[in-house]
């Protein structure tokens, strides 16, 4: 009796198999559900300033610690994309753990005494490493370094559960808009595996513009960010073609001074991590416009 309905249902296993259409069950579909994160760039604000109650910074804490959030999910890690490591080569932390880096001068004591205390993610540093190598770079894994203000800052308004590991990734000294998109381009497969690509940065960083901006920088500041919107949206590969460019956008050296791009570097490896524009935001922080996006 056993062997007769063992055999029953092998054979009616097998008469799917060969009757019915790829991925159906007696013509019903199959639906199965792949969860993607996705390539975000988020502007992180002056220093530890946003966790400190800084005025300047309000519209930039509402969005870190609403519609970021919403962005980000849940993904099983995150591969984060700091202005604030610039290295020769790509360097990718691979620790289990890493200690924080208080990278910033001058502030409240309280500032030297934050903690957060996510995970790192060795496995997925190593699958980093393995995705750089094969699109050409040459990229290093450090597991003494610690995560920086540009990591540390925004994720505790982001995901203040301090839940998601974390693998914090250098940018590159040569500062190359069209090697940071290729870096970019190189990590989206990780998207597909539920891994979010995070930029960490700042649509614009002049330090003058912050504190003593004049006519030129805040006419510059809006010209430029006015054209960033625009070329964010235009599908992927308009997209990464005009960004290589980005340096003749007008205003461009008015938000970014010349050899000190690095807080716009995040956002060309998120770019061109990410497939289409879901949204964008503008924003208002320490005096000027910026802005942050998610691609799918």
């Amino acid at each position: 009796m056993q062997q007769r309905v063992e055999k029953s249902i092998g054979g009616f296993f097998q008469n799917i198999r060969q009757k019915s259409p790829k991925g159906c069950i007696k013509g019903y579909p199959i639906k199965v559900k792949i969860i993607m994160a996705k390539s975000i760039f988020l502007p992180h604000g002056g220093g530890p300033m946003p966790v400190l109650g800084d005025p300047l910074h309000a519209s930039l804490v509402e969005f870190l610690t609403g519609k970021a959030r919403e962005w980000i999910g849940k993904p099983s890690a995150i591969v984060l994309v700091t202005a604030h490591w610039e290295t020769k080569n790509p360097i990718i932390s691979g620790a289990a753990k890493h200690s924080l880096l208080y990278d910033y001068y001058g502030f409240p004591s309280e500032a030297y005494k934050i903690q957060y205390n996510a995970p790192g993610a060795p496995t997925v540093a190593e699958k980093v490493h393995q995705l750089l190598s094969k699109a050409g770079f040459k990229p290093e894994i450090d597991t003494k370094r610690g995560w920086d203000h540009g990591v540390f800052i925004p994720m505790m308004l982001v995901a203040p559960d301090a839940d998601i590991p974390i693998v914090q990734l250098s940018v590159l000294q040569s500062q190359d808009a069209t090697e940071l998109l290729n870096m970019g381009k190189a990590l989206s497969p990780l998207l597909k595996e539920n891994v979010a690509i995070v930029g960490s940065g700042f649509s614009f960083h002049n330090m003058h513009g912050f504190f003593n901006s004049t006519d030129a920088i805040a006419k510059g500041n809006r010209a430029f960010e006015e054209q960033l919107l625009k070329v964010a949206a235009l599908p992927p590969e308009e997209r990464v073609a005009a960004l290589t460019k980005w340096k003749e956008f007008s205003g461009a050296k008015q938000c970014h001074p010349v050899n000190a791009t690095e807080h716009f570097s995040p956002l060309l490896i998120t770019a061109g991590a990410g497939n289409e524009l879901v949204e964008q935001v503008k924003l208002d922080v320490l005096n000027v416009k910026t802005s942050g996006y998610v691609w799918n």
